[in-house]
């Protein structure tokens, strides 16, 4: 699937399974963001609930793919958390990706959400933006644990198909492919 797509400057000569495996903090997450439309994804916004960014989310051009990574705070018992979103220029609408890998899976799992909104309304994205997509009710968005279940995530809208998956293990993979219809 992602073989199609070039690989944009922040693999620079590795993949992101490589990428994964070099984060040294017990829960790690990489986030490989598959751009299969004609839109560049643009002006990202990023709010972190828990951990820290180690490769920060920037902008994916049409037919690439992208990464961006983040681990769990170094001497705390806390996993990583929060949420990105990005501009689909030309679209008018922005893609919004909560993501919750947490530290201990005894009474937590993975989660992801994914949702759309008019870009026009990207200012009402913010730190509460985490709370609602982990714990909300699901309007404008889909949420999915990803414990048992690792089928993908599926949203989908009148111009686009967005398709998401997750690892079980606390260094997870994410992957976003963005697909128009």
């Amino acid at each position: 699937m992602a073989s199609s797509l070039s690989a944009g400057t922040t693999l620079s000569g590795k993949n992101s399974q490589e990428i994964l495996d070099s984060i040294t903090h017990r829960v790690g997450v990489v986030l490989e963001v598959r751009n299969h439309t004609k839109y560049p994804m643009v002006q990202p916004i990023t709010f972190v609930d828990a951990g820290k960014i180690q490769l920060q989310a920037g902008d994916i051009q049409a037919g690439t793919r992208e990464v961006m990574s983040m681990h769990k705070t170094d001497h705390t018992a806390t996993g990583s958390c929060g949420v990105v979103s990005w501009k689909l220029d030309g679209l008018g609408k922005r893609i919004v990706l909560m993501w919750s890998a947490p530290y201990s899976f005894d009474f937590h799992a993975n989660w992801l959400a994914i949702g759309t909104m008019e870009d026009q309304y990207a200012n009402l994205i913010s730190p509460q933006t985490f709370n609602e997509m982990y714990k909300g009710t699901e309007s404008w968005f889909r949420r999915k644990e990803f414990y048992k279940d690792v089928n993908p995530l599926v949203f989908s809208t009148e111009d686009l198909e967005i398709t998401l998956t997750m690892g079980q293990t606390h260094k997870a993979l994410i992957t976003l492919d963005v697909k128009s219809k």
